[in-house]
């Protein structure tokens, strides 16, 4: 019987994710103040991530918007990079 009741307790964890999900679908752009929290960083060097060409962005009127995926890229090419 216990194993019936963990199931069934796996299972409405796993539906109750779902529907969190559901409602807040994942991110897929960030802005550059949101990019420098999240890498622990000043925003001027987010800015400068940008400018140089470092971090993909997308130009949107006067603002800058950083796709999740070139978020994502830079911090995998900055994970198997060896400091200098």
């Amino acid at each position: 019987m216990s194993e019936i009741t963990d199931l069934l307790k796996d299972i409405s964890a796993r539906l109750a994710r779902l529907e969190r999900e559901r409602k807040n679908p994942p991110r897929t752009a960030w802005r550059p103040r949101e990019v420098a929290k999240q890498l622990g960083i000043p925003y001027d060097a987010a800015l400068d991530l940008i400018h140089s060409g470092q971090l993909g962005h997308i130009r949107a009127g006067r603002h800058y918007v950083v796709p999740d995926t070139e978020l994502q890229a830079f911090l995998g090419r900055a994970a198997t990079t060896p400091a200098k």
